[in-house]
Order: structure tokens, then C-alpha cells, then sequence
């Protein structure tokens, strides 16, 4: 608390004072995006029934600190989506922290782009941010040889009963 005094020279009883007092408030604010190569890019690729980690970095944009940090998901169904760590205790103001993001889809996803939303609160809910993703599942590489394999086959058939039956 300040206290002001003014007082006059000329005039001898006119003096003022005045006591101020300032209130400091905290202000939340939380930033995710996407890190490494990814570097601020919401779109990933992710492999059928495979661990695909991203890195997405938290930071406290704020001046207060933020405590028990914690992540959620709108996914598909059969998805599993982790984070590592899991929660972030407290993050001071200007810090940042990597968080592991590891997007596991189905083994019978086909193969496309589907949308992943990440949610980050933060305990007393002032802060919170989210990131949409848009992630391109494709599917292993077997299945394509397989495909190969298939066709081949089938070429191979038909060679073989047109040198057979030939001209007749």
C-alpha cells in the first residue's frame, strides 16, 4: 500500500492524502503445438496398428504458474493415444515442456485421414489450449506385397492356360 500527501504552501490547512493499493492478478495462459520435425504442423502420419510418437511442447504463455497439468482425446474408436508424462505437475511462467504423444491406430483402420483432438487443461481450469490433428493412416506394407503377390499369381495363371489350351 502507497500513501499520496498533497499539501498547499499558500493555503496552510489545505492538505489531502490518499491511500492506494494495488491488486496483482495472475494471468493464464497455456500454448501447445507440435514439435521436432513437426514443428508447428497439425497434420501427421501414422501407420495401422503401429506406435507413432509426435512431440508436442506445452508452455506457459502466463504469469502464474500452472499445476497439475493433465491431457484427454477426441479419437476414433479402437485408437489408444498416450502421453509421456502423463501429467505435468507445475510449469512455470516461460517454460516449456516436451510431452510425448504416442497415436496407436486400429490394426483394421483402412487407410485415410482421420481427425485426433488433443486437450490440454490445466487444474484450476484458467488455462487450457487444444490441438486438432489430422492424421493419415496407412496401411503396413505387407498388405501391399501381399496385393503383389496376388496379382502375379494370377498373371501366372493365366500364362499358363492360355500355353496350354493355345490353338486348339
Amino acid at each position: 500500500m502507497v500513501t499520496l500527501s498533497a499539501s498547499s504552501k499558500e493555503i496552510k490547512d489545505l492538505k489531502g492524502s490518499i491511500d492506494l493499493k494495488a491488486i496483482i492478478t495472475a494471468k493464464y495462459d497455456l500454448k501447445a503445438k507440435t514439435g521436432g520435425i513437426l514443428e508447428g504442423r497439425l497434420n501427421t502420419k501414422a501407420t495401422a496398428g503401429e506406435d507413432n510418437p509426435i512431440p508436442v511442447i506445452i508452455e506457459n504463455r502466463g504469469t502464474a504458474t500452472l499445476k497439475k497439468i493433465t491431457f484427454s482425446t477426441e479419437k476414433p474408436a479402437g485408437w489408444s493415444i498416450a502421453f509421456n508424462p502423463e501429467t505435468i505437475d507445475t510449469l512455470t511462467p516461460g517454460a516449456k515442456q516436451e510431452v510425448e504423444v504416442n497415436i496407436k491406430p486400429s490394426r483394421k483402420t483402412i487407410a485415410g485421414d482421420y481427425a485426433v483432438t488433443l486437450k490440454i487443461d490445466e487444474e484450476s481450469m484458467l488455462a487450457y489450449d487444444r490441438l486438432d490433428l489430422r492424421v493419415t493412416v496407412l496401411t503396413p506394407t505387407l498388405w501391399g506385397w501381399v496385393g503383389v503377390g496376388i496379382v502375379v499369381a494370377i498373371i501366372a495363371g493365366l500364362a499358363i492356360i492360355f500355353m496350354r489350351l493355345g490353338r486348339r
